[in-house]
């Protein structure tokens, strides 16, 4: 708690957190990082969750996670390709940078245009979205489940 003066030294009032720091995103970047973290953990080990889990988890693996993974098969090739080690670390930064300008993009270009394709595209949103929001579901149901025929 903070207790705050005027010039004067008369008593204004007291705050209990500092005005500037925007607790509520702090803690919501805190818990987006370390979701984003244990999935980034959990997904290449796809195979090995229970069912339904298992078929989500793959959704997202390959839409998301195997993309992202080519940054450093990416970054290796290009950094080995002269016997010059600055020259490596240059062209492999440049084709990291190329990949994600320009290599990303056109993924989630050629995912809109299968959307596209199946006529679907104004429904990106539920398809990217919906199969997380059935293994919350599916989770919160089997915990609810198991909690109440719980001995």
């Amino acid at each position: 708690m903070a207790y705050l003066y005027d010039e004067n030294g008369n008593y204004k009032g007291s705050i209990t957190a500092l005005p500037d720091i925007p607790q509520g995103r702090i803690t919501i970047l805190a818990l987006l990082v370390g979701m984003g973290w244990f999935l980034w953990d959990t997904l290449p080990q796809w195979q090995t969750l229970p069912h339904p889990f298992k078929y989500i988890a793959a959704y997202y693996y390959y839409l998301v996670m195997k993309p992202l993974q080519w940054f450093g098969p990416i970054w290796s090739y290009a950094s080995s390709l002269t016997g010059y080690k600055n020259l490596n670390y240059v062209l492999g930064g440049l084709a990291v940078t190329a990949y994600g300008l320009v290599g990303i993009p056109m993924l989630i270009g050629a995912f809109m245009a299968v959307l596209q394709l199946l006529r679907v595209q104004r429904y990106w949103r539920t398809i990217l979205l919906l199969p997380a929001a059935i293994a919350a579901s599916w989770f919160a149901f089997a915990l609810t489940v198991n909690w109440l025929f719980q001995k």
